[in-house]
């Protein structure tokens, strides 16, 4: 899933005879080329250049121990609740709870793995490699982060074929608190037969 196939792609270029093994290939909403990103150039530069500065010791530091603190984090995500993909659904209540989860992800991150892992996704392009598998790729209705139809063109480049199922869900992935109902809505019925098929 997103980055994460980022990172299974790699590893099957780097190391090809694992493709052996796989039986089937699936990108949930995954990614080959920070150009896939629907970011502006000037927005890209600002998380690029941002999380440089925020994966050194000191400065991950004050953004952890200074910035990082859960008023500030609540007020944040109530500021943002109409329009934050992750709030934006939500009545009081489950935003409170949200909310709640969302500062223990925060504190319980390691800033400057996060700010890396940033960085990695800003400048990403494994695109040069191929991978001699085909991929069924699974794309979100709305999503805020990607431009499906680049990201398609890409895996193209990359992979032997590749088969795009699109989901109706409304964001790029659904949050880590979601009920089974909603994470089962991000896998379409025929990608779930095609994996469920012996071999």
């Amino acid at each position: 899933m997103s980055l994460g196939f980022a990172i299974v792609t790699r590893m099957l270029q780097k190391y090809p005879e694992i493709t052996e093994q796989v039986d089937t290939l699936i990108s949930s909403v995954g990614f080959v080329s920070y150009e896939d990103f629907k970011f502006k150039k000037k927005t890209r530069f600002l998380f690029r250049w941002g999380s440089s500065i925020f994966s050194n010791r000191l400065p991950a530091a004050f953004l952890k121990y200074v910035i990082l603190k859960g008023p500030i984090i609540t007020a944040t995500y109530k500021l943002v609740a109409d329009r934050h993909v992750k709030m934006k659904d939500a009545d009081k209540e489950e935003r409170d709870r949200r909310i709640k989860f969302e500062i223990g992800l925060w504190k319980c991150n390691d800033i400057r793995t996060y700010m890396d892992t940033t960085i990695t996704m800003m400048t990403l392009d494994i695109t040069p490699e191929k991978v001699d598998l085909p991929v069924i790729h699974i794309v979100t209705k709305i999503d805020q982060y990607f431009d499906n139809k680049k990201v398609a063109a890409r895996l193209k480049k990359v992979f032997k074929s590749v088969e795009v199922y699109k989901v109706k869900f409304k964001s790029h992935a659904p949050t880590v608190i979601v009920d089974l109902a909603d994470a089962e809505a991000f896998i379409p019925k025929e990608v779930g037969k095609k994996i469920r098929k012996p071999a």
